[in-house]
């Protein structure tokens, strides 16, 4: 197997089942760096600009301060009470800066390693675009998502309901098993 550094264009490119790309090194940066921006200022904002952009849907509630803060300062203590919270644990008001997002899923969201202090240190998580990350774990650790991806291309088992198939032109996508 030779080293791979994502993937300059992801056409035909969806290597983790059922619709993930990985992502170069620099794309890793810059995807977290845009997810720290934009989600947590959409969040700010109410999503009323963002809803075009999938963010989520429009009439989503911003965090609303009761004691007289503004919502930028209720907005840090949220990010704050959540990146002592430890890793695995659900935030689907901020995308914190101790993810870093590994594999893009396009428009869904993006599978990233969560690195907060805790039992599931290094875990896999994915981000959605409308519900934040709100889910457990994908998969335990980057390791143990790629020798599933890597069972599932050289025997044909299924993963997370998929297995793979190659088109005609020779692209590999995962269909429902």
């Amino acid at each position: 197997m030779r080293l791979q550094n994502g993937f300059a264009d992801t056409v035909g490119a969806i290597v983790i089942p059922p619709w993930f790309s990985p992502a170069s090194a620099e794309d890793a940066l810059r995807s977290r760096d845009s997810w720290v921006e934009h989600w947590n200022r959409a969040v700010l904002d109410g999503f009323s600009d963002y809803d075009a952009d999938g963010f989520a849907a429009e009439g989503e509630d911003p965090i609303e301060p009761a004691d007289g803060r503004s919502d930028a300062e209720a907005h840090a203590d949220y990010v704050e009470e959540h990146l002592r919270r430890p890793a695995g644990a659900p935030c689907t008001l901020a995308f914190l800066p101790v993810w870093l997002p590994i594999v893009d899923g396009s428009s869904s969201g993006d599978l990233f390693v969560d690195l907060r202090e805790g039992p599931e240190y290094g875990c896999v998580r994915w981000f959605e675009r409308t519900g934040g990350a709100e889910n457990g774990a994908w998969s335990p650790s980057v390791t143990a998502m790629l020798a599933e991806t890597a069972d599932a291309l050289c025997n044909g088992t299924p993963i997370r309901g998929h297995v793979q198939t190659v088109d005609g032109g020779g692209y590999l996508w995962w269909e429902k098993a």
